[in-house]
């Protein structure tokens, strides 16, 4: 008799830290899940802070490539654009880091400089 009363109070206590251990695992859950969708806010919130449209270092690698075989070849800004065909002030922007060069302009920059376009990331 007495050993049936432990089984059923062992039984009991496993239920209830049973129910309890869901209980728990559901809110560490739902913890971790706020937690998540709060460092996923801060992650947006931080990229919507960035300066939109501003280059990132290679971009400025390449605008600094771009200013160096210019200069070394004796063009103006104004020669280049006019080569090109685009304004100076979009070869500024390029040379400054403050606007992307596209693929296809790479490729006339270095027709028209003489040079790979690998030259623009060495």
């Amino acid at each position: 008799m007495i050993l049936a009363c432990i089984r059923k109070y062992a039984l009991l206590t496993l239920a209830t830290l049973f129910r309890k251990w869901r209980t728990l695992k559901i809110i560490i859950l739902c913890k971790l899940g706020n937690r998540n969708m709060l460092l996923k806010q801060k992650a947006e919130k931080m990229d919507a802070t960035k300066k939109k449209g501003r280059a990132n270092s290679i971009d400025e690698h390449v605008g600094l490539q771009l200013r160096q075989r210019r200069a070394l070849l004796g063009f103006s800004q104004e020669k280049l654009a006019e080569q090109v065909g685009i304004t100076f002030q979009q070869i500024q922007k390029y040379e400054n880091g403050a606007n992307r060069v596209s693929a296809s302009r790479l490729y006339e920059f270095s027709k028209v400089l003489d040079i790979p376009v690998a030259f623009f990331f060495e």
